[in-house]
This record gives C-alpha cells, sequence and structure tokens, in this order.
C-alpha cells in the first residue's frame, strides 16, 4: 500500500512546551484523512512541519516520498495549502485573482484550466465579479480553486468550513468529496468538528495536547471509544456529539 504521508515520532517544542509530541501516523494514497483535535491540539504545527515551513524539533517525516526539512520547494510543488485564513485582493475579480495565482507559479496559457477549476468550485459563472462581493463560503471555494489550479497530489485543507453557514458547508464537503475520484487527490482535511469530517473521511486521525490518541474509520474509534475515556471525553466535550450518534 502506498502512503503518501508518514511521520516517526515527529515532535516539536517551543522551549519548554510540547506542541506536538511523538506523533507517528500515515496517510495512504486517494484517501480524505481527517486530522482531527480541539483547538490548540498540535494540527496546524504539524502541517507546517510537513509541508517544510517549520522544522521538527524530533522525529522525521516523508511527503511523497521526501523529507520536508531538505527538499521543501520539491514538496511545495507537489501539494497544496489551504490555510485557514486566505488572503484575496478584493478590488480584483475571481479569475484575475486565480491569474495572479497562475502566474506567480509559473503556469501560463492555461485559460482552459483557470475555467476548468473555476467550474468545478461552482465559481465560473461570478468569474468577472470583485471578490470583495463574495460570501466566505465563496472565498472559501475561490481559495481551494487557487490551491487546485497547480495540479497538486496531495492538498492540506486547515479547517474549510469555518465560520460557513450550513450551505457553505455542505457545498464545501461536497466538492472535498469529489476531489479524490475526479483530481486523483489525496485530501488531509485538518478540524476540529468531527461530525463533519466524518461525512466524507476515509480515516480520521485524533490528536489530543499533541499526541495521537487514535487513528481509524470512524466505526473502528466507535468501538474504541467504549474502552477508552480520553477518546469517549473528546467526542463527548470537544465535538460535542456522541461517538455512537
Amino acid at each position: 500500500m502506498e502512503y503518501v504521508v508518514e511521520t516517526y515520532e515527529l515532535t516539536k517544542r517551543y522551549g519548554r512546551e510540547t506542541v506536538v509530541d511523538r506523533l507517528s501516523l500515515q496517510v495512504r494514497s486517494g484517501e480524505i484523512f481527517g486530522f482531527l483535535g480541539p483547538n490548540g491540539a498540535g494540527k496546524t504545527t504539524t502541517l507546517l512541519m510537513l509541508l517544510g515551513l517549520s522544522e521538527p524539533s524530533g522525529g522525521r517525516a516523508e511527503v511523497l516520498g521526501l523529507d520536508p526539512v531538505t527538499k521543501p520547494l520539491k514538496i511545495k510543488s507537489q501539494v497544496g495549502y489551504l490555510p485557514e485564513n486566505i488572503g484575496f485582493y478584493g478590488d480584483m475579480t475571481a479569475l484575475e485573482n486565480l491569474t495572479y495565482v497562475a502566474d506567480l507559479n509559473r503556469l501560463y496559457e492555461i485559460e482552459d484550466l483557470k475555467a476548468e477549476t473555476l467550474r468545478l468550485v461552482g465559481l465560473y459563472e461570478v468569474k468577472d465579479r470583485q471578490v470583495a462581493t463574495f460570501s466566505r463560503g465563496m472565498r472559501q471555494r475561490l481559495g481551494l480553486a487557487e490551491v487546485l489550479i497547480k495540479k497538486p497530489r496531495l492538498i492540506f485543507l486547515d479547517e474549510p468550513t469555518l465560520g460557513l453557514d450550513p450551505d457553505g458547508i455542505a457545498t464545501m464537503l461536497e466538492l472535498i468529496e469529489r476531489l479524490p475520484r475526479e483530481m486523483g487527490l489525496t485530501v488531509i482535511l485538518s478540524s476540529h468538528l468531527l461530525h463533519l469530517v466524518a461525512r466524507v473521511a476515509n480515516r480520521v486521525a485524533i490528536l489530543k495536547k499533541g499526541q495521537l490518541l487514535a487513528m481509524g474509520t470512524v466505526d473502528e474509534l466507535a468501538e474504541e471509544a467504549n474502552l477508552n475515556r480520553d477518546l469517549e471525553e473528546i467526542y463527548r466535550f470537544y465535538f460535542k456529539k456522541d461517538i455512537r450518534e
């Protein structure tokens, strides 16, 4: 089985505080992998280490068979990242923003690809509108388009449904679910809301205070929660939902 991400006791410390603590996990090619935990669990810090934007204090990682510490540029050329907060030029249109990102990545003469990507995220009909007029959900989808324009093999999505209304959440999750099937992508979906990620994820990993608490399918974790008080607590108090519901 091919793994596109593997970590081996990956650790990150800031001074005396351990933010990610000996994290070992594997992400399979072509899956949607839910990366779950309450705010402060170490999710974003882990993603930054996988992207080569933050150096581990211990352990190591492989992303697409590459070491993020020694090969960060090669990883960035094949991996897309949608952060929690996305910046756009509000006085530019959706198409102009997408063109700007394509030019930054030296992707020229790709008019068909830009149109195809905007259609995929449901923004082609409003491609000539200024982004300042967009709702948060539309901005999130434009951010995803800017990630997809590079045709990555793997994408990291950091809280992509945060702040969206129910319709916006449903649209984003439906779009994410299509990506492995239609584009052959592997998706790592970071969130603190299990009941949303469970709709689309093949497997999930749950972090608590930087440590891996559990990893598996939602059904497997539901069974494990009967024997693991920490996992049951995470479900009930952080995700506001019983794991067996």
